[in-house]
């Protein structure tokens, strides 16, 4: 955190911080107030939201971590969808992401907690949990067709989420970094693949990752 807020005060002159509840009532008022290189801190406390950014390259970021901060997306989609950010400055630090239910995509519904799609944003300093989708529980990484897209996810604890394909994670079409992260307990369909991380025309780079007691048909 000490590292992301000394970055934060480096681009004040540069760009434009927003705090949420003070300056918005909810997060989604303020990525839609946002421009590309702002930055939102988010204040500790429950958002019942389902956040979108698209085509927006800023940072959110929470100012008490994931234990203090929490984005609740009610069963009602993903909690946090990026659409065509295609940079990897965009950051999302310092939350709990959970009770999402994922995007209906050709049939399907993915990415339960985040859904990610032709994009590359980073995810640092999450638990995404308890969320549930077809592909994706936890995280889902979408594309129709090949990218170069390399999205990162770094201390980030993934557990809990439900989904037939991918539990943890599920990536198609990227490039795709976890570091520094635990995925746990994830899948737990037994008529499923890929318990804990499933890819799919995707190259994935593990670096101190833990991927423990997920459970599935095919690849626990």
């Amino acid at each position: 955190m000490v590292i992301i807020y000394f970055i934060l005060l480096i681009n004040i002159a540069l760009s434009s911080i927003s705090i949420v509840p003070e300056d918005f009532e909810t997060i989604q008022d303020a990525i839609l107030e946002a421009s590309n290189g702002d930055s939102i801190i988010v204040m500790p406390g429950v958002y019942y939201e389902n956040i979108s950014i698209s085509n927006k390259i800023i940072s959110i970021v929470s100012s008490g971590g994931p234990l203090e901060t929490v984005i609740n997306g009610s069963s009602s989609g993903p909690v946090v969808v990026f659409d065509s950010v295609s940079d990897s400055s965009a950051l999302l630090s310092g939350f709990t992401i959970t009770n999402g239910s994922g995007e209906f995509i050709n049939g399907a519904h993915y990415g339960g907690g985040v859904l990610s799609k032709y994009s590359m944003p980073k995810l640092d300093n999450l638990v995404i949990s308890n969320n549930t989708a077809f592909a994706g529980g936890g995280i889902c990484y979408y594309a129709t067709s090949p990218t170069d897209n390399h999205p990162i996810i770094s201390n980030t604890l993934i557990e809990n989420n439900l989904a037939s394909e991918g539990g943890g994670v599920f990536c198609v079409n990227h490039l795709l970094t976890i570091r520094d992260s635990h995925i746990s307990a994830n899948g737990m369909d037994m008529f499923g693949s890929g318990g804990g991380v499933q890819i799919l025309l995707s190259s994935i780079n593990f670096d101190n990752v833990v991927i423990s007691q997920n459970q599935t048909r095919f690849g626990g």
